[in-house]
């Protein structure tokens, strides 16, 4: 095999020291719950394509959102030190290499989680590690707890199937244009699914 010089290898980042501990099994399912919420899209901006982690005493939360949907999910976890991590934004390109991770480590175990502020995040357990670089605070999530509160105040509330709302929308969605929202009208009993572009229209009860 030809072989290449060693010093043309990129710079490794240095890991973190652990700063605490949490369930494999609950890393996993947090971020399960909220990958889907991260943008892919190379024309979004920076902030909508990252997973923010925030630290308390007792507990990790994540957000994600890509301007149309936000997702939010905690776990507990135990500190190892008396200051706690500061916020970091993991970019998008690492969430497969952590989701390889967390199915990776027996449930039962659990995942070690350090920060270099600025720099690198660190998930280490079952003789794995990965350090993922971070990106700048200054790019962080809109606050979302705001512009949800008067959602989540709001009197009124509807109770639809799931399968059949989805069945609904997979059916309206493809004459949606990149940039056009499929509409849910909701009135006494039912919900209209409309969506409407370049390629049609299509609307559904």
């Amino acid at each position: 095999l030809a072989t290449l010089d060693a010093g043309l290898y990129p710079e490794l980042p240095d890991p973190a020291e652990p700063a605490g501990t949490a369930a494999a099994d609950l890393l996993a399912q947090a971020m399960s719950r909220i990958a889907f919420a991260v943008s892919r899209d190379a024309d979004s901006i920076i902030a909508m394509t990252v997973l923010q982690m925030t630290f308390s005493p007792d507990r990790i939360t994540f957000r994600a959102t890509d301007r149309y949907r936000y997702a939010q999910a905690s776990l507990l976890w135990k500190p190892a030190t008396a200051g706690l991590p500061p916020e970091v934004l993991i970019p998008w390109q690492y969430l497969d290499g952590l989701d390889a991770l967390m199915k990776s480590v027996p449930s039962e175990q659990e995942v070690s989680v350090g920060v270099i502020p600025g720099a690198t995040v660190t998930f280490a357990a079952a003789r794995r590690a990965l350090s993922c670089r971070l990106l700048g605070a200054k790019e962080g999530l809109p606050a979302m707890e705001r512009a949800l509160a008067d959602y989540q105040s709001s009197p009124a509330s509807a109770v639809v199937d799931r399968r059949d709302l989805l069945a609904a929308v997979g059916r309206v969605s493809p004459v949606a244009d990149k940039n056009t929202p499929v509409r849910l009208n909701f009135t006494a009993g039912q919900v209209e699914v409309s969506a409407g572009g370049g390629k049609g229209r299509g609307g559904e009860t």
